[in-house]
């Protein structure tokens, strides 16, 4: 096992954690069906709650298109209240 970090910065450094044999980590269900890779075991965690999901973007170019996107999905509202 090697050195592990205080912090990562993003799911492919935890998966190299992982497959390094340093971690055992959570992760939402995406990254078994986006990032499955033969020497990671993926075990789907049934009764655990929904992950939440945001939209985020840039600030300083936020541009028309993002705008609009993001007010889309602010009058979509909560899809688990349809």
């Amino acid at each position: 096992m090697g050195s592990v970090p205080d912090q990562v910065e993003g799911a492919y450094e935890i998966l190299a954690l992982v497959a390094a044999g340093d971690v055992v980590c959570t992760v939402p269900d995406e990254e078994r069906r986006y990032n499955a890779q033969p020497d990671v075991a993926f075990l789907p965690l049934h009764n655990a709650p929904p992950v939440q999901w945001a939209l985020i973007w840039r600030t300083d170019s936020a541009t028309p298109l993002v705008r609009a996107l993001a007010e889309a999905a602010t009058d979509c509202g909560d899809a688990t209240e349809r």
